[in-house]
C-alpha cells in the first residue's frame, strides 16, 4: 500500500516539471527597464548592444639599476684621501655619464668637482681636492644613471666622514745600543739607536748626532758613517772605539720624521769601552815643540797617531802581581835607602830601585795580561803628555809654585823619600806625577836633541845610557822644569827612578 502511495507523487511531480519547462519556450521572459540617466530609451535601443570596448594604453615601470656596493659605506669613517667607488649589478651605459653626473659637498655645502671614471662594473668618484680631516661629505646623483641592460638609477644619496688629523707626536728614543751607562764595550761595536717614527734621512747628519769621546775635561769628536733605515739610525765609527773610554752620545732636536716633526727633545747617554790595563788613558794626535829654550835646540814635534800612557808611575802592588807570576825578577837592593818595596803592604807606593832591564820583563809581561802593546814610553810620548797642551815651564803653569798642588819636591814632603801615588792634583789630560816623586825611565837611548821637525820620533838607534824625565822628590821645584831630561846605564838601581808604561792601541 505504501509503495503505490510512493509510486504515485513521483508521477505527478514528474508530470508537473515538464509543463513548466513547456511554458518557458513559448514565453520567455522581458528586459526590465534601465534606471533613467537622461538618455531616452529611444537613443539607448539605437545603440548596438555587443559594440567592443578599447581598454586604455598601459605605460610600464623600467627596472630599477641595482647597486651592489659603495665606498665608503654610508656613514663610514674615511681617510681624506679616499677614492669614492660604485659597484654595479652590470657596466654602466656611459653615454651620458659626466662630472655633472654627481656632486660632492662638505657639510657647509662647499662643492668639491669629481673626475669620473669607469671600468667594468664599477665607476670611481675621484675629488679633484684634498679632503679635509674630521668632516662630513655628502655624495649626490644629479643626472639619471643608464646600465647596459637599461636598467636606470635616479635618485642616490648617501654621506661619510673623514677621519680626524693624526696625532703630530715627534719623534721619540725607544731603544739605544750600547745602552747607558755600558762597559767593557768592543772596539768593533756600532751605535744602534731604534725611534718610534721613521727619520727623515736628509735631517741625519754630524749637526743633528755628535758622538764624543771623553778625556778629563776635554772632549774629542768622533767622525764615522751615519746610516738611516727606517726607525733604525747606526753610527759606524771611522777607527775602532779607543780602549777604556767615555764615549758619549747626543741626539739633537734637528732629526726630523718623515712628516717634518722634531725629535721630542735632546737625548744623550754615554758608555765606556773594553779596558786596557788599570790607569791607562788614550793620547791624541797633535804637537808641540820639544826641549828648552834657554837651551837650544829646540824641535817641533808632530804626534799622529793614538797612544796610552799609564796615568799613575807603576805601583809596588801592581809589581808584585808580575814577580809572583814568575815573570819579573827583583831583589832587594844592596843600597835600600827608602825602598818601597820594604813594606810590602804599601801598595799604592811607586815602585823605585828599578833598572831599565827591569822595566822590560814587566811590560813583556803586561801584554800579555791585558789587550794592546805594553812598553815603555819615548821620550816625545812622555814630554807630549807631561805638557798636556801646556806651553809654560812646568804642567801647571810659568811658576814652580804652582808645583805645590801637582808634584812632590823636596820643599813640601811630609816624611822623606818617594810618596803614594795620585796625593797630588792631576794635569789636564788627567796624569799624575808627571813631575816631582820619582824620574821616570823612557825607551829612549840618551843623546842631545837634534834641531829638526820629526814626526812621532823614538829616538836614537844606538847609545849606551837610556833616558830618565820628570825629576824627583829629591828636586827643588825650580829644577822639575818639563825639558829637564838625564841619562843613566840601563842596569842601575836608584831611590829616584821608577816608571810608568805606555801601549799602543
Amino acid at each position: 500500500m505504501r509503495l503505490f502511495h510512493l509510486l504515485l507523487v513521483l508521477s505527478l511531480y514528474f508530470l508537473i516539471s515538464c509543463e513548466r519547462k513547456k511554458s518557458l519556450s513559448e514565453n520567455p521572459p522581458q528586459l526590465l527597464p534601465a534606471v533613467s540617466t537622461g538618455e531616452s530609451s529611444k537613443s539607448r535601443q539605437n545603440q548596438p548592444i555587443s559594440e567592443p570596448v578599447s581598454a586604455p594604453e598601459f605605460n610600464q615601470t623600467p627596472k630599477l639599476l641595482s647597486i651592489n656596493s659603495l665606498v665608503p659605506a654610508p656613514n663610514a669613517t674615511v681617510s681624506p684621501d679616499t677614492l669614492i667607488l660604485l659597484n654595479f649589478d652590470q657596466s654602466l651605459d656611459s653615454k651620458n655619464l659626466t662630472a655633472e653626473s654627481f656632486t660632492l659637498a662638505d657639510s657647509e655645502g662647499t662643492q668639491i668637482s669629481l673626475r669620473l671614471s669607469t671600468r667594468g662594473n664599477s665607476l670611481t668618484l675621484t675629488p679633484n681636492s684634498a679632503l679635509t680631516y674630521d668632516t662630513s661629505y655628502t655624495v649626490s646623483l644629479l643626472k639619471s644613471l643608464r646600465g647596459q641592460n637599461g636598467e636606470i638609477l635616479s635618485e642616490l644619496r648617501w654621506n661619510f666622514l673623514t677621519s680626524p688629523p693624526p696625532l703630530m707626536r715627534p719623534p721619540s728614543v725607544v731603544l739605544v745600543n750600547p745602552t747607558d751607562g755600558e762597559t767593557q764595550v768592543q772596539a768593533d761595536q756600532s751605535i744602534n739607536v731604534y725611534l718610534s717614527q721613521p727619520l727623515d734621512p736628509q735631517t741625519v747628519s754630524k749637526e743633528s748626532v755628535r758622538i764624543q769621546a771623553t778625556q778629563g775635561a776635554r772632549d774629542f769628536s768622533v767622525e764615522g758613517n751615519l746610516q738611516v733605515e727606517g726607525t733604525s739610525l747606526k753610527f759606524i765609527p771611522r777607527q775602532p772605539w779607543l780602549y777604556g773610554m767615555t764615549y758619549r752620545v747626543t741626539l739633537l732636536p734637528e732629526l726630523k720624521d718623515l712628516k717634518g716633526n722634531r725629535l721630542e727633545a735632546r737625548y744623550e747617554w754615554s758608555f765606556e769601552t773594553h779596558t786596557l790595563a788599570p790607569g791607562m788613558v788614550p793620547i791624541w794626535p797633535g804637537s808641540f815643540v820639544m826641549g828648552s829654550p834657554s837651551k837650544p835646540p829646540e824641535r817641533e814635534v808632530v804626534m799622529n797617531q793614538i797612544y796610552y800612557i799609564l796615568n799613575h808611575e807603576v805601583t809596588v802592588g801592581e809589581y808584585r802581581l808580575c814577580m809572583e807570576a814568575g815573570a819579573c825578577h827583583y831583589s832587594e837592593p844592596t843600597e835600600s835607602h827608602y825602598w818601597t818595596m820594604k813594606n810590602p803592604d804599601q801598595i799604592d807606593a811607586p815602585l823605585n830601585y828599578i833598572s831599565w832591564d827591569q822595566t822590560q820583563e814587566y811590560t813583556h809581561w803586561l801584554s800579555l795580561q791585558y789587550p794592546g802593546n805594553y812598553r815603555l814610553c819615548t821620550e816625545a810620548e812622555w814630554e807630549y803628555a807631561a805638557r798636556a797642551e801646556g806651553k809654560g815651564r812646568f804642567g801647571c803653569g810659568t811658576e814652580a809654585k804652582c808645583l805645590n798642588q801637582h808634584a812632590w819636591h823636596s820643599r813640601n814632603l811630609s816624611q822623606p823619600g818617594p810618596q803614594p801615588i795620585q796625593r797630588k792634583q792631576p794635569n789636564t789630560w788627567g796624569l799624575f806625577d808627571m813631575q816631582g816623586n820619582l824620574w821616570e825611565w823612557v825607551q829612549d837611548y840618551y843623546a842631545p836633541l837634534v834641531l829638526e821637525t820629526v814626526i812621532q820620533p823614538s829616538g836614537p838607534k844606538e847609545g849606551r845610557l837610556r833616558t830618565v824625565r820628570g825629576g824627583s822628590y829629591r828636586n827643588q821645584p825650580e829644577s822639575l822644569e818639563l825639558w829637564q831630561r838625564g841619562g843613566n846605564p840601563p842596569e842601575i838601581r836608584h831611590d829616584y827612578l821608577g816608571f810608568r808604561v805606555c801601549a799602543d792601541p
